[in-house]
């Protein structure tokens, strides 16, 4: 795709055009300036029939107010009555094209003021909504091509999504209640149901298919063998006489070993060794804790890399137990990946559940949640059954011809199916706009 700098003056008000406008790049100008052109050159399309979604209820409040403003400003601009300055270049150059098409009869003024008298007297029920506004009114609209319930209610308050979540994280936990040092990882990790309700936005990627998340097998090192090991093998006392030593002999580089760090390693690593015991009772944190920057400068790589080259292998401090740490730290890493890939496997888990008990949710009740309204809107248009998700689609782009799709950065796959399934441009010529800032996605 070639990028070109945006001239909303002169860009082709058809097809699709993907803009990148960050903020203060003059986002809100263009959308109200496409929306004034849109409405003066497609004259087959009304003022109520070029759709706006954005993202939050006020930024849908705000582009109301600035399109109704300016296409009061364009209205005063045509109309011959007024002869109100034109300042906006935009308007301006409207002004001048179909002035001139006016003087050799092609256009009428008076026609384009009138269609600007319109769209000012419509613009409290212009088509400008939030995602969610714009699907519930597509499902109690068009509730038989949605198979929605004609009574269904909607309710942001509702998420079955974390009602799942909550269900089957109460399971797991107790699934997992003899694995002390994962269920302390998880807690150090703050893993809990908020971090799988989220997950629905993900639902249609696994149903594709697509691999969302890196799950192996776990390979668990003996962690508790290796620290027992270590914990035998410690001396606070003969260790940091070994360390303080070296550091006075200058064998180890002062700038990157200095003594107030080794002060704060063996105090580290001397809680961890004297507060582990086989029962896992202290097991919270405990990888974590061995990772600590602290902790990890008595291994015997940290030390190697901060050792002197000129210095006889000879005069190099030498322990049992800095290699005996070394396995610990080893181990821990191993520990930390290999429970971020059994997380990976759990979220797999439940988003293959969630697909199922959402269905049965929907099915069995009248009220849906914000998001529920997006996925049964993607799910009609995506529907099997094409005489139904043709039709839907067919009625959304007779309702709103053009569209405009502001903060597109945020749009998730379930919202651009939806977008992408209506105004498909390989088959309608229906204008599309996406609008947003890639540098925020």
């Amino acid at each position: 795709m070639n990028a070109k700098q945006l001239d909303v003056i002169s860009i082709d008000v058809t097809g699709k055009w993907l803009i990148e406008a960050s903020a203060g790049t003059g986002k809100t100008y263009n959308i109200t300036a496409l929306f004034l052109r849109l409405l003066i050159e497609r004259s087959e399309i009304s003022p109520d029939g070029i759709l706006v979604v954005t993202f939050t209820n006020a930024a849908a409040a705000e582009l109301k107010d600035r399109i109704r403003s300016r296409l009061v400003d364009a209205r005063d601009a045509f109309d011959q009555k007024r002869h109100a300055a034109i300042e906006d270049p935009v308007i301006k150059n409207l002004h001048g094209h179909y002035s001139a098409l006016a003087d050799s009869g092609k256009v009428s003024l008076v026609e384009i003021c009138s269609r600007l008298d319109e769209a000012i007297a419509l613009s409290d029920s212009l088509s400008v909504y939030t995602i969610h506004g714009f699907c519930k009114r597509i499902l109690s609209k068009y509730a038989f091509e949605t198979g929605a319930r004609f009574d269904t209610e909607t309710d942001s308050d509702i998420r079955p999504s974390m009602l799942i979540a909550q269900d089957f994280w109460r399971r797991k936990s107790a699934e997992y209640e003899s694995d002390k040092l994962f269920l302390a990882w998880l807690a150090d990790e703050k893993v809990g149901p908020e971090l799988f309700a989220p997950l629905d936005v993900h639902l249609q990627t696994v149903r594709s298919g697509n691999v969302l998340f890196d799950n192996h097998p776990d390979t668990l090192p003996e962690l508790e063998q290796i620290l027992l090991n270590a914990k035998n093998l410690f001396d606070a006392e003969k260790i940091g006489a070994k360390l303080y030593d070296a550091h006075a002999r200058k064998i180890f580089n002062g700038n990157k070993l200095r003594i107030g760090r080794i002060e704060k390693a063996l105090s580290s690593v001397k809680n961890i060794v004297e507060s582990f015991t086989i029962d896992h009772t202290n097991f919270s944190g405990l990888v974590a804790n061995i990772r600590d920057e602290y902790s990890c400068s008595i291994g015997m790589e940290f030390l190697a890399e901060r050792l002197a080259t000129k210095k006889k292998a000879a005069d190099i401090p030498s322990d049992d137990f800095f290699d005996a740490w070394q396995g610990v730290i080893d181990a821990a890493n191993i520990l930390d990946k290999q429970f971020r890939n059994r997380l990976n496997g759990l979220k797999l888990e439940f988003l293959t559940l969630l697909d199922v008990e959402l269905e049965k949710v929907r099915t069995g009740s009248n009220a849906l949640s914000y998001d529920d309204m997006i996925i049964t809107v993607r799910n009609a248009l995506k529907s099997a059954d094409t005489k139904y998700s043709e039709r839907l689609a067919r009625c959304i782009r007779s309702e709103w011809p053009a569209a405009m799709i502001d903060e597109f950065q945020d749009t998730d796959p379930l919202q651009y199916d939806i977008f992408s399934t209506v105004y498909d441009n390989d088959r309608f010529p229906c204008p599309l706009f996406l609008i947003g800032d890639p540098k925020q996605s």
